[in-house]
């Protein structure tokens, strides 16, 4: 995770050098940028740069070295795109439309109108009337950010590329409560067309995953805070079967010959294992953190898939069976 925090500290030092109007000193970049690193780490990742081939230039000015991006490089760049390979890209913009009210979908929507103002006219309006190409078309979210949301996500970009603690009200859906929080933000997580925060909470003492929908009355704090170098967020995400944490549990589930083959056609999780029988079931075995998700996840197979273990799984999902059949009983 270190690596991927001096890399996310020269993004932000690229990215001051090509807004800045002259050129910036080491110091007055690691002053402007509010950093928890060092001076020196500052310099470090100039001469990285430089040596990945970043357009940078230096200039002494009264024994002070000021750096700065060369002009050249804050013009557009002449990348010759073939005219389908336009078309291509502009139709893709529909797959963006979860990152609404983030930085990067403000950058791509402005890549987007620019396309869209390099297309002929009248073979735009002939694309917009036919909708996306025959071979490949898109269906849209259900999770849009509402305007509360996206002031939300826009605070926590800030904190996060600053490396600074928020205060937050949290509400949890399972308490139906909220909450006061203390969190160190390290990065936001998009899973099924939803933006979630993953950081540390001083409330609970570990790393947690939130709902940025969830999020209200978020203040960002003058307090910076340090990534733990032993935190890897690969592996922290890997044993979820989609975003939520738990015990990490053994799940054994049977899928019956109706849709074994569609189970087999997927690697839904990394750790999952299948064992096939003759007579065209399958065994379907994984190691998931919590349970909620992948409850849903078998739920929605209804009568081709059985749990076998653990108990309690199987026990939840033969409670809400009966419910479910009680609740369609008395309708008639």
């Amino acid at each position: 995770m270190a690596r991927g925090n001096q890399m996310a500290r020269q993004w932000t030092v690229i990215q001051a050098l090509l807004t800045a109007r002259t050129g910036k000193t080491v110091g007055e970049l690691h002053q402007m940028l509010e950093l928890s690193c060092d001076k020196r780490s500052v310099y470090r990742d100039i001469q990285d740069l430089e040596a990945a081939g970043f357009p940078l230039c230096c200039e002494t000015i009264n024994g002070a070295q000021y750096w700065s991006v060369m002009e050249h490089a804050r013009n557009p760049l002449a990348v010759p795109f073939k005219v389908e390979e336009l078309i291509a890209l502009y139709l893709s913009r529909d797959r963006v439309s979860d990152l609404k009210g983030t930085s990067i979908y403000k950058e791509l929507n402005s890549l987007f109108t620019k396309i869209k103002a390099g297309i002929h006219e009248s073979f735009y309006d002939y694309l917009e009337q036919s909708g996306p190409v025959p071979m490949l078309s898109f269906k849209h979210s259900y999770g849009q950010l509402d305007a509360n949301a996206q002031v939300v996500v826009n605070q926590l970009e800030g904190a996060i590329q600053s490396k600074r603690f928020v205060d937050m009200a949290y509400y949890t859906m399972s308490r139906k409560a909220e909450t006061q929080r203390r969190v160190a933000p390290y990065t936001l997580w998009l899973s099924e067309g939803e933006i979630y925060m993953i950081g540390y909470c001083e409330l609970r003492l570990e790393v947690r995953i939130f709902n940025v929908k969830r999020i209200h009355q978020l203040i960002v704090l003058p307090e910076t805070y340090t990534i733990p170098d032993d935190f890897n967020l690969d592996e922290f995400m890997e044993a979820s079967f989609g975003i939520y944490q738990g015990v990490e549990t053994q799940v054994k589930i049977r899928f019956d010959s109706e849709v074994a083959n569609l189970i087999k056609e997927r690697v839904w999780h990394p750790s999952q294992r299948i064992t096939e029988f003759e007579d065209g079931s399958i065994h379907y075995e994984l190691t998931v953190a919590g349970t909620e998700e992948i409850r849903r996840w078998v739920m929605g197979w209804g009568d081709h898939a059985t749990v076998l273990a653990p108990v309690g799984l199987r026990h939840e999902i033969c409670q809400m069976a009966q419910k479910m059949a009680r609740d369609y009983g008395q309708l008639g």
